[in-house]
């Protein structure tokens, strides 16, 4: 990347890689002449002089001229008028398109110098072919100008533009429409022979603001030494490298060809004139042996407005008045082959420039200033006042920067001199409160420019009423659950007086009484704020508590590196220069990659040895007190085996050394050949040892005898620990390769120890490998370190894949290889060794090659790889590829070692779960690169038997993992939904529930829900109307997502009907159930509302009790739940009568004849009524005769008759008849004796006894 220098500082840049822009390249617009208004002999090579009016790549009018037989006899000249279709001021400029000759126009091409570059040329000598311009106004010529006379002054010279094309650039004093060119040949020499001119077209260029490379190049000389002139040296060579937009590619001035008092000058044509405030940004380097001082008295810039010159000054003035360095270094720049870009500022509108180098004394014909670009530039910001330069402020004030800009420009801010990002665009820059010493720029650019202007500074310094100190530390790193007695404060006015200090905890950190601060129960960066009430201001500084979780998510520690490395100082010997400092502007381009280099070399003696080699790494903000500082440095050795200690690092506070300077290699390992990186890191204090605020450091050389030291310098940076990672791409930060020494071992590694092709271990190609050897491995290790933009987290894996040249690799071979972890440049964890129960080796397929990997147990964001320490290790170790693997937990995935991928099965339905990521989110997409991202939430509309293959993608710190993503092929399974009848018919009366639904199929689930839900139990009751849902589980399958609908129907009965719900029956009916009267199908009767047993229909009626009748639908079968109560009332339905019952008992059952029989007569009113008029009558029997009978009983015609009268209901009566048995009656004779009871009320009467028993005579 190109940048360059604000006022008051030079520009240094190291291109490593071939930079170019969208140089000019007729941006403006051509008005093309439209008109030939004279042609003669241009239609040569069948091209007609029409060509020569457009802008066509290819097309041109061709004349090609000869002399004839004799001088004007024969001889073809040819000659084409063209117009524009507008008059052109006087002075203003237009350009003709021609080619021909490439040698005469190669010599035309140096203006006066023409003539000798024929001569060294050898192909033609000028002359021969004589080409005319012509400018017209109508026919009158207001301008001529040929060949012989050379196109080198400023009213007509022959340029090139980039691609080498030729153009004549006219420029008459008077106005003109039209140009002229004619195409001659006078030499005698070779008659016949045909010299050939193209013309593609005539232009000019219209007004339009516009900036970049110029259009055109060329060069004129004096004084050349024509003795030095070669056909590989014109003097000024390959011109149009130095207008490409290239910055790699240079032309070259060579003032070794010139006599003394000549003088070589490059010409750069912009086509317009430029803005009055535009610039000329010159970028040159010089080739190494351009070590005279009054070289740069030796090269001027000028700038010209049509043929005026508006600016005219030396290179030595304008390195002392305005780059503010002194001479030794700018040369010393130009001579170590930096590019060097200085910004001129004209002052005027300007439309050429020009770079002019005159002789120097001592210089070879192969020293050359090189000229990489030239290129107009909008002009750099202007102060409105100078105070706006510098800027004083309380640190409560709300700052604005401010600088002027012209119309259509755009200022930029950045945080540095050279390179960096925008940080804000417009005139104005609102940075906020500002508590530590800061530094901006600014730059303009505008539309169709390129390159941006240079940069001006804006410095905003702390008024000092009050000046608060920290006694301690303003940084401060503690783990989870740790608290912190905050430093005392101080702060005083400029005066001296005291004024008290108060501290806040800013947005809610812990803090507790007597400035003690947490304890911290979570991670984060919590700021405690120390203010003070001066004379002038409210000013505060911060403390910042930086709080780690190393179990969970850690803090990011991203470098905020020095940003400006103009400043550096080179040692001489005797007025020598012999220190340098190359590319110094790589020391603060962020990228640990790229370096400056810092070289001292040193003869036999220090006597007279003068200066340092140092370089400065600022940052442009001030740094508070307890930062830590890492240094990136290299250094390179050549041959022998150097002493260490060479080095110097020491911290600066606004331009004042604090504390002591440090060795920062001192246990350096030395090689014979080779390059060692190692990080020097420190915390700035002040002699006592006490943390101070700093805003640069100085890395130094100490000269050494005899001894060329060579130290890159790739980087300064404090760590600022943040909760997301500022910079995302690429994962790894920085790769560092070198040697460490065991201690008391030899100090000496050879050229076959080292880390070679360190970039393969993590370019992503298993193909490629970094080599580790290690051929003195008893005495030292190498080493290869990866830094990585944020930390990797615990349970997270650290996969190697490693090899060996030849044989079968296992652990044994590996030891020797320690693995060291670290988090913010300090090391964490134990180091991991090939006995570490962490470390795991698989063999890949070779048996040569395997994957070391191990889960870590801390976090980390550097890990170093050490190889050696013993005689017996390995020779050469390859590391194919260091990856590392975020743990993305899938509960259920697993690895199919046969397919060689993770698989997981889910449920169709179910979503796929993720374990919460501490420091970020899980992604899925379709591709392990782009793709599209995949909704985890879509997976669950997948349906069973798919497979769907995601790519996984860890986003953490805010940054998206793409070459961490890892492949997951889900497969859905699920069972088919269950079957059965899709309406489902139940009694009321049965309470039907969730068991009673019936689907066929294997452990299946109810839920009143189509998808989701809760399954039911079995005993919820079923709900008329509703619809349930039913799911199966098959054997070895997730259960089915699609569900089997269940509509529920309930049916009712209503309870039968009665007309009467009080019946009654009489008593004597011995009435049943049956004998009810209901109105309803299928009556079932019950003891109760609730009793389940039915009664049979035979159940006697009891009186006052109710029963309980129900009904069954004859087409759902369906019982009435309702029941109907019919009391039962028992009525006696007879009226009052008398019933009358008669028995009559003999003495004995025989009697003896000639003796008395008495018979006993019992008559029972059995009746509801009385009986009157009670009657009994006894015929007297065969064979008795009457003796007696009481109760009024008497004897009349043979009967004996009682009159009993009343007897009432339940009333008996007893009556005894005696009769005689005459004796005569033989034996054997049966008596037979009937009595008969009567009485009207005895509906049933007259009633007789039984005869039974009769009496025998004996």
């Amino acid at each position: 990347m190109r940048d360059f220098l604000p006022t008051l500082k030079i520009f240094v840049l190291l291109l490593a890689f071939v930079f170019s822009y969208n140089e000019k390249s007729f941006a403006q617009s051509k008005i093309l002449a439209n008109e030939i208004t004279f042609e003669q002999s241009f239609s040569s090579g069948g091209t007609v002089p029409e060509n020569a009016l457009n802008d066509t790549p290819g097309s041109f009018a061709r004349s090609v001229s000869n002399p004839g037989l004799l001088i004007g006899v024969g001889a073809v000249t040819g000659v084409l008028e063209l117009q524009f279709p507008e008059t052109r001021p006087a002075g203003s400029v237009s350009y003709i398109q021609i080619d021909g000759d490439e040698n005469l126009f190669n010599a035309l091409i140096g203006g006066s110098l023409g003539d000798a570059l024929a001569d060294v040329l050898g192909a033609i000598i000028l002359g021969n072919q004589v080409i005319t311009i012509e400018a017209r106004n109508n026919t009158t010529t207001v301008l001529s100008r040929n060949s012989n006379q050379g196109f080198s002054t400023d009213a007509a010279r022959l340029v090139q533009d980039k691609d080498g094309n030729f153009y004549l650039a006219v420029r008459p004093d008077q106005s003109y429409n039209r140009l002229r060119i004619t195409n001659a040949a006078t030499s005698l020499v070779g008659l016949f022979t045909g010299y050939t001119l193209d013309v593609y077209n005539a232009f000019f260029l219209d007004e339009e603001d516009t900036c970049g490379s110029p259009l055109f190049t060329s060069f004129d000389g004096s004084g050349v030494n024509l003795d030095l002139l070669d056909i590989g040296n014109s003097g000024v060579n390959d011109l149009g490298n130095a207008i490409d937009g290239d910055f790699e590619t240079f032309s070259t001035i060579s003032p070794g060809v010139l006599s003394l008092g000549g003088s070589l000058s490059q010409f750069f044509d912009f086509g317009s004139l430029s803005r009055e405030n535009d610039e000329v940004q010159v970028t040159l380097s010089g080739t190494p042996s351009l070590l005279d001082l009054d070289l740069l008295g030796n090269i001027r810039f000028r700038a010209y407005n049509g043929t005026n010159v508006i600016f005219d000054q030396n290179l030595s003035a304008l390195n002392t008045e305005i780059l503010g360095l002194i001479q030794l270094d700018l040369l010393g720049l130009l001579a170590d082959g930096n590019t060097v870009t200085i910004p001129i500022q004209p002052g005027a509108s300007f439309d050429r420039f020009e770079i002019e180098v005159t002789a120097v004394l001592s210089v070879g014909l192969n020293e050359s200033l090189r000229v990489h670009e030239v290129v107009q530039t909008p002009g750099r910001p202007n102060y409105e006042n100078p105070e706006d330069a510098s800027l004083l402020v309380c640190a409560t004030d709300e700052v604005t920067l401010n600088v002027l800009s012209q119309s259509g420009e755009t200022v930029n801010w950045y945080a540095q001199p050279i390179g960096g990002t925008v940080l804000e665009s417009g005139n104005t820059f609102e940075i906020g409160n500002v508590s530590q010493r800061s530094v901006y720029y600014a730059g303009i650019s505008r539309e169709g420019c390129p390159i941006e202007s240079a940069r001006v500074p804006v410095t905003v310094d702390v008024d000092n009423n009050p000046k608060i100190g920290i006694n301690g530390a303003q940084v401060f790193n503690l783990a989870i659950g740790e608290s912190i007695q905050l430093p005392e404060s101080v702060a005083f006015n400029e005066d001296g007086t005291e004024v008290g200090t108060d501290i806040t905890a800013l947005n809610g950190a812990p803090l507790q009484g007597e400035g003690m601060a947490g304890p911290f129960n979570s991670a984060g960066v919590f700021v405690y704020r120390v203010s003070a009430v001066g004379d002038n201001c409210t000013n505060f500084l911060d403390i910042v508590v930086n709080v780690q979780d190393f179990e969970d998510c850690p803090l990011v520690y991203s470098p905020e590196f020095a940003n400006d490395g103009t400043e550096f100082t080179t040692s001489s010997l005797l007025g020598i220069q012999l220190g340098s400092v190359t590319n110094p502007e790589n020391a603060v381009d962020g990228d640990l990659s790229t370096f400056s280099l810092l070289q001292e070399t040193v003869g036999t003696t220090l006597l007279g040895l003068t200066g340092e080699t140092a370089q400065f790494l600022k940052w442009n903000i001030q740094q508070a007190a307890g930062n830590t500082v890492t240094v990136k440095l290299g250094r390179e050795y050549a041959g022998i085996a150097q002493a260490a200690a060479g080095i110097y690092i020491q911290a600066f506070d606004n331009g004042e050394a604090v504390g002591n300077r440090t060795f920062a290699d001192v246990n350096l390992v030395s090689v014979l050949n080779g390059i060692n990186e190692f990080n020097f890191t420190f915390v700035p204090t002040d002699f006592s040892g006490q943390p101070v605020s700093f805003d640069a450091v100085k890395v130094s050389l100490v000269p050494i005898l005899n001894v060329d030291q060579r130290v890159r310098v790739y980087g300064a940076y404090t760590n600022i620990a943040t909760v997301d990672a500022p910079v995302c791409e690429p994962f790894v930060r920085e790769l560092q390769t070198g040697f460490v020494s065991l201690i008391g071992a030899l100090d000496v590694a050879s050229a076959l120890t080292g880390v070679f092709n360190p970039e393969r271990a993590v370019d992503g190609d298993l193909e490629t490998f970094a080599s580790i050897n290690n051929a003195v491995g008893v005495n030292n290790y190498s080493k290869l370190e990866v830094a990585y933009n944020y930390p990797i987290l615990v349970g997270d894996s650290l996969k190697i894949t490693i090899g060996i040249p030849t044989g079968l690799l296992d652990l044994s071979l590996l030891e020797g290889l320690i693995i060291q972890r670290f988090i913010g440049n300090e090391a964490i964890g134990a180091p991991i060794d090939v006995n570490s129960s962490l470390l795991n080796l698989r063999l890949l397929t070779e048996n040569s090659t395997g994957e070391l990997s191990f889960v870590s147990d801390v976090p980390f964001d550097r890990i170093q790889i050490l190889y050696g320490g013993l005689a017996s290790v390995l020779e050469e170790v390859r590391i194919f590829e260091i990856e590392a693997i975020p743990n993305v937990s899938i509960e259920g995935e697993f690895f199919d070692e046969e397919d060689g991928v993770w698989k997981l099965e889910i449920c169709e339905g179910d979503p796929i779960d993720f374990d919460e990521e501490e420091c970020g989110e899980v992604r899925l997409f379709s591709e392990a690169e782009g793709g599209d991202e995949i909704d985890p939430s879509s997976i669950s509309e997948l349906e069973r038997g798919e497979i769907l293959n995601v790519y996984i993608q860890v986003n953490r710190f805010g940054c998206e993992l793409d070459s961490q993503r890892r492949l997951l092929e889900i497969s859905i399974t699920g069972s088919a939904p269950p079957t059965g009848e899709a309406e489902q018919i139940f009694c009321e009366t049965d309470s039907p529930t969730i068991a009673d639904l019936i689907a066929e199929g294997e452990e299946i689930q109810w839920y009143d829900v189509e998808q989701g839900g809760t399954p039911l139990e079995t005993d919820t009751p079923l709900v008329d109307g509703e619809t349930y849902f039913a799911s199966q589980t098959e054997e070895g399958e997730c259960e089915s997502i699609e569900r089997f609908a269940v509509l529920v129907v309930i049916s009712s009965t209503p309870a039968p009907t009665a007309s009467a719900l009080l019946q009654e029956f009489c008593f004597s009916d011995n009435a049943s159930l049956a004998q009810i009267a209901i109105e309803g199908e299928n009556i079932q009767w019950y003891s109760s509302e609730t009793d389940q047993t039915p009664l049979p229909l035979n159940t006697l009626l009891e009186d006052g009790v109710t029963y309980f009748a129900t009904q069954t639908d004859a087409d759902s079968g369906c019982e009435s739940l309702e029941r109907l109560g019919i009391t039962i009332n028992l009525i006696d339905c007879e009226p009052d009568f008398a019933k009358l019952e008669i028995t009559k008992v003999p003495g004995s059952a025989t009697v003896v004849a000639g003796t008395e029989l008495t018979y006993t007569i019992t008559v029972a009113n059995t009746g509801t009524a009385a009986a009157t008029e009670v009657t009994v009558a006894d015929a007297l029997p065969e064979f008795t005769e009457f003796v007696s009978a009481d109760n009024g009983g008497t004897l009349e015609g043979g009967t004996v008759n009682w009159n009993l009268g009343t007897l009432d209901a339940g009333e008996n009566i007893t009556l005894n008849l005696v009769l005689s048995v005459p004796s005569d009656v033989e034996a054997g004779t049966m008596i037979r004796n009937i009595a008969v009871v009567d009485s009207p009320d005895d509906p049933d009467g007259p009633i007789d006894n039984d005869p039974d028993p009769d009496d025998d005579v004996e």
